[in-house]
């Protein structure tokens, strides 16, 4: 199984937040403002980036910067997350332009949060404990 490392987990969380504040902008360009509900989706994308962001500079791992959250929650955070990312074009009715590449972000979210590293490398000790979040939810369900 890919391991992803909580630094660049911590990486992409700033770029995928900031690509997510940067979408109103970026969809009026692409589509000339034409697109159904376009609205919600200028409203929804930032917020859930700045959410994102905020989120990630609150985490214990190498880019946090007040690390008040520890990484097993911020990876459930990132599934809710991700989660919502995949459902709020379908209740929103947003237009296809912006629903499949939410669903997307979502599927990649969902991707990065049970792949990468529940300790951040400052942390790890070479044990046989289980390393990713997808690992600590296989290992609770075989308790």
């Amino acid at each position: 199984m890919i391991r992803i490392p909580t630094r660049a987990h911590g990486i992409m969380d700033m770029v995928y937040s900031a690509a997510l504040m940067a979408a109103p902008v970026v969809l009026k360009a692409v589509t000339d403002g034409r697109l159904k509900n376009q609205g919600t989706a200028n409203k929804l994308l930032p917020t859930i980036g700045a959410g994102i962001l905020a989120q990630g500079l609150m985490t214990n791992h190498e880019t946090g910067a007040v690390k008040a959250i520890d990484m097993k929650t911020h990876m459930a955070m990132d599934l809710g997350v991700s989660a919502l990312m995949m459902a709020v074009p379908y209740i929103a009715k947003l237009d296809n332009r912006i629903k499949y590449p939410m669903i997307a972000l979502g599927v990649i979210g969902i991707g990065l949060a049970l792949m990468t590293k529940t300790k951040p490398s400052y942390e790890q000790a070479p044990t046989e404990e289980p390393d990713t979040f997808l690992e600590h939810v296989e290992k609770e369900a075989t308790k």
